[in-house]
This record gives structure tokens, C-alpha cells and sequence, in this order.
């Protein structure tokens, strides 16, 4: 009974999530709790704990940091984040979801991070792997790679 369940809930995702990536954010960030306010100890808000300097980064007129506590929003913040740091261009090479969740974790800088800050970034990146299913793994060095599914969204606005 357990293994239909997990069956159908991966089923789900591609039309919830648009990658397995962002699936594994909001896994490991609220435990995939998308109720409302998910307020975090530095003040992150919403189901994958934005920050405010994150959203600030990311905003467009007419939107408001507290519109991070739907999954949809955090989501598109999410995917404007990465489309401004984690790109060839900046890192000199194809991003690959460690350095996703390295930026995502520790901030523009953080795919070069060392010392604690490393170690801190890795243990993240363990969690994150342990909820992107290995069956749909494509591994490249040391980040995952998942084909992209678009999620139409009134907050992308036709971009992606």
C-alpha cells in the first residue's frame, strides 16, 4: 500500500513541480508544507524559505514579499533567483543543481564557498539528493541534471 502511494505522489509532481529540483527545495526547507506561514529564525518566509534579500533580487512592481507563502510564488522567485546567479555565463560552465542549491543555500557566492560554509552547503546538498528520485537521475560531476517542465503561472508572465 505504502509503494502505490509513493507510485502516485511521483506521478503527481511534474504537474505541482516543474522539476525535480524544486521538488527537493520544498522538501527539505518545510517538509513540503505549503500551509501558510512558514516563517523561518532569519525571517524566510513561505514553503521554499524565501529571504527577503532573495526577493529583493527578484521582485517585479506590484508584487509583495508576503505573496512568498504560495508555493506557485516561491517557486517563480525560486526560478528568477537562479536565472540571475546560477547561469554559464557567471560560472564559467553549465549549472548543474548542486550549484542551484549551493546559490540557493548560500547565496550568489556560494558554488565557491570553503570552510564551514563548504561543509554547510554540502550537508544541504545530501538532503536534497535523498528527495530527487534516482531513477530520474542524469549525474553530471557532482549535480543533477532534470529535463525542465514548464508551469504556467500568472507571476511568469509568459517568461520562463
Amino acid at each position: 500500500m505504502i509503494a502505490a502511494l509513493l507510485i502516485s505522489c511521483m506521478a503527481m509532481l511534474p504537474t505541482q513541480y516543474p522539476t525535480r529540483l524544486h521538488y527537493a527545495v520544498h522538501q527539505v526547507e518545510t517538509s513540503g508544507e505549503v500551509t501558510p506561514p512558514q516563517i523561518g529564525a532569519a525571517g524566510e518566509r513561505g514553503p521554499l524559505q524565501i529571504t527577503r534579500a532573495a526577493w529583493l533580487d527578484t521582485r517585479r512592481d506590484g508584487e509583495r514579499f508576503e505573496d512568498v507563502d504560495t508555493l506557485e510564488y516561491s517557486i517563480v522567485i525560486f526560478d528568477r533567483y537562479m536565472a540571475r546567479y546560477a547561469t554559464e555565463r557567471r560560472l564559467g560552465r553549465k549549472p548543474t543543481d548542486k550549484d542551484k542549491c549551493d546559490i540557493w543555500n548560500g547565496g550568489p557566492r556560494g558554488p565557491w564557498a570553503t570552510g564551514r560554509k563548504r561543509e554547510r552547503l554540502d550537508a544541504y546538498w545530501a538532503k536534497i539528493k535523498k528527495h530527487i528520485a534516482p531513477r530520474e537521475v542524469v549525474s553530471e560531476g557532482d549535480g543533477i541534471h532534470q529535463p525542465q517542465v514548464k508551469m504556467p503561472t500568472a507571476y511568469h508572465g509568459g517568461e520562463q
